[in-house]
Formats: structure tokens, sequence, C-alpha cells
């Protein structure tokens, strides 16, 4: 039970921190200035924050009982000071505060986006060294930690930028010119931009399985239950033509067609 929480926390926080990075990237180099305005990318960051330092308290906690065969309410608090400041998770998990904090000031004071992209980035980084990435030593381990790393950021972008765009048409909004014109801006960007993603996200996964499984035991991925799971992502990432896109795609220049000019 409660490594099933576990799992459920880390899944919630790896997915609230995606989109607090995502989200602003995709504002940054998909629409133009003053389309901007249409995603209310500030409040979504300022709930997020929010989130991610529950979750981020939360999955320390947990995590610290299931290091040390406690239950929530008998955790020692010494262990949990010495955890914090004396590890590397710790460490990271402190970076992720501060940064979790920053971009909850930032959206409630002044939202600047490159700057809650910037932090939300970080956090998403500390991420690296509560995974498998953090598993290798000597020059070994920074290229494992460097590539679970850009794994992350580039899975983020890619779930942040999906997300903001299927705001942008949601049918929740009325369709107008100006919702249909960051529309296609934004899927043109995205067009660009997710080939980068998506090809950052095979190349680290790949590198990833190497280190995991062993170059000598790559062809028996398919005997594991992480080596099935690996293969059906690389596999997902990788194909080449995405029809929902394609339909989006259509479905934008249709309505704009219908505008006049």
């Amino acid at each position: 039970m409660a490594d099933g929480l576990l799992v459920a926390v880390r899944l919630a926080l790896y997915a609230d921190l995606g989109l607090l990075f995502g989200m602003p990237l995709f504002a940054l180099y998909a629409l133009k200035r003053g389309q901007r305005g249409l995603l209310p990318v500030a409040t979504l960051s300022a709930v997020l924050a929010v989130g991610g330092i529950a979750f981020s308290l939360l999955g320390f906690a947990l995590l610290v009982a299931a290091m040390s065969g406690a239950t929530l309410r008998e955790l020692d608090p010494a262990m949990v000071r010495m955890l914090i400041t004396q590890t590397a998770v710790g460490w990271a998990f402190l970076a992720r505060i501060a940064a979790l904090m920053l971009i909850l000031a930032l959206s409630l004071i002044r939202p600047r986006l490159w700057l809650l992209a910037l932090s939300g980035g970080i956090a998403v980084a500390t991420l690296a060294w509560s995974g498998h990435g953090a598993s290798s030593e000597g020059a070994a381990g920074v290229a494992h930690l460097g590539a679970d790393i850009a794994h992350l950021l580039a899975a983020s972008a890619w779930i942040g930028a999906l997300t903001m765009f299927l705001m942008l048409v949601s049918p929740q909004h009325d369709v107008t010119r100006d919702r249909l014109e960051a529309a296609h801006a934004a899927l043109a960007g995205f067009g660009t931009a997710g080939t980068l993603f998506v090809g950052i996200i095979v190349a680290t996964g790949i590198v990833n399985g190497l280190f995991v499984v062993g170059a000598d035991k790559l062809l028996l991925l398919g005997r594991s239950l992480y080596g099935q799971l690996l293969l059906a992502k690389l596999l997902l990432f990788a194909v080449p033509d995405n029809p929902v896109e394609e339909t989006q795609r259509e479905w934008i220049e249709s309505q704009r067609r219908s505008f006049p000019m």
C-alpha cells in the first residue's frame, strides 16, 4: 500500500513539474507576444507550484518512511534532517522546493515566461537524483545523469506543449480569429520543436536503457516488464506521422478560412 502511494505521488509530481516547465516554454517559442495572453500561464503556474510543493513534501516523507521501514507518523526527525542535508537526494529536494517557491512568487507578483520556464526546468532536473540516473558513478555517472535530465526536460516540454495546444483549441472557448491565428502559429512552432523533443526523448531513452539494462542484454529487453515498457515508449515517440496533429491542422485551416480577412 505504501509503495503504491509513493508511486502515485511520484507520478503526480512528474506530471505537475512537467507542465510547470513545458507550458511557459511553449508560450515562449510557439506564440507571439500579443498571443500569450490567451493562455493563463501565470495562474496555472501558481496552482502547479503549490501542487508541486505539496507532492514534493509528501513524496520525500514517503521515501524516508520506505527507507527506514517506518510509517509517516513514526518518522524520525533526525533521520529526515540527515537525509535532507547530507545526501544528493536531499539537496535536490531543497533545490526543487526553492525553484517552486520562486515560481509561485513570480506567478503572483511579476510573471516572466523565461524565468518561469527556467525555474520549472530546474525543478524538473532535480527529479533525476531520485531515479536511476543517479545510480552510476564517475564519468559514466555524469553521462547517465545528464541523459536522464535531458530525457526529463524533453518529455516535459512535449507534454506541456500538447496541454497548451489543447487549451488553445478547446471547445469551451469561443472560436475567434485571434485564437485561431494563435493556434496556427503554435502548431507550426511545435512542428519544429516537437521533432527535436522527440529526438531527444528517443536518444536519451536508448542511453538510459544501455545504463540500466546493459549493452549485453539489449536483445532480452522484451522479456522483462521494464524492457517492454521502454520499447513501447520508444515506439510511441518514434512514430513519424501524427494523425491527431494532422487532424488539428486541417480543422484550424478550415476555421481560419471561415473568417473574412
